[in-house]
């Protein structure tokens, strides 16, 4: 228990030096020390014994006063505490994996459309992210995330403009990019770095559609953006970390750009419609570095 008291004065303490408290037991003894916790039954501090700060507890019984911030010239060093993880730096991130656009396919499309666009739904994405944490829980950073997807398909009828039966290839290569400033929260661990994150992001994203149908056509989009995804980092060596998310990633496209050989047209979205890719499920693995 002395640990768990210890873990918690080391998470909630942000201060570089803490001050100095002092214990009196029931025989008069004098112990400088910091109180981490004080119970009905039990009192728990850390001291200095021999030149090292450790933890102790004593109960409640053998103590006939205490008093918080009694000399507060005397400050104790944070680092010096038994059981203190450095925790201010930057954390850099890697992270790829799979992504699921779970949109609903109208069932009023053909059969080969809808099969067709069931494989345009999933694809993969790369991400990085660069982390400052101020200490074990809050930090704000910058991440990038790119998410890819493509299918294509032959012998496809289309009409054209002039009614016309034409017979081709339709191809779809997607791009989605999200940028933006993140706000990260950190779970620690009570005896590593290992640690659970929730990270959410506001900022831009970005879509492009090159598509063929027959004859090539270019959609592009942009709107403002967010991502939230929740993680674990798994301590490989002091400054190396392995880990795994899970996040959603998307925007409201309202409306985007086609550009063909007859042009650049705007088209409209209707609320229920947007493109492929555009918000998604990210499933992802990496690795994490801390500076």
């Amino acid at each position: 228990m002395n640990k768990f008291y210890l873990a918690l004065a080391t998470l909630f303490f942000c201060q570089a030096v803490l001050s100095q408290d002092i214990i009196v037991t029931q025989d008069n003894d004098t112990i400088q020390a910091l109180i981490i916790k004080q119970k009905k039954e039990e009192i728990y501090f850390v001291f200095k014994n021999k030149g090292r700060y450790q933890s102790s507890m004593l109960p409640m019984s053998e103590v006939k006063s205490f008093q918080k911030d009694f000399n507060p010239k005397i400050r104790i060093p944070k680092d010096s505490l038994p059981g203190y993880i450095p925790a201010s730096g930057f954390r850099l991130a890697i992270n790829g994996g799979y992504s699921y656009d779970p949109a609903r396919i109208s069932p009023s499309i053909p059969t080969f459309l809808r099969d067709y666009n069931n494989k345009l739904r999933s694809g993969y994405h790369i991400e990085t992210s660069a982390i400052y944490f101020f200490d074990r829980t809050f930090g704000i950073g910058i991440k990038y995330n790119l998410f890819k997807s493509k299918n294509s398909m032959d012998n496809i009828n289309f009409t054209d403009i002039d009614g016309m039966e034409i017979n081709g290839t339709l191809e779809n290569d997607i791009t989605t990019s999200f940028v933006g400033l993140v706000l990260a929260t950190r779970i620690m661990g009570k005896k590593s770095n290992n640690a659970v994150f929730i990270n959410s992001a506001f900022g831009y994203l970005s879509y492009r559609d090159d598509q063929l149908r027959v004859d090539p056509f270019m959609f592009t989009g942009n709107t403002l953006g967010s991502s939230v995804d929740v993680g674990y980092d798994y301590e490989i060596s002091e400054d190396f970390f392995v880990g795994a998310q899970v996040g959603i990633t998307g925007g409201r496209l309202k409306k985007v750009e086609m550009e063909s050989a007859s042009g650049v047209e705007t088209v409209e979205l209707s609320d229920n419609e947007r493109p492929w890719g555009s918000a998604r499920i990210d499933f992802s693995v990496g690795v994490r570095f801390q500076l």
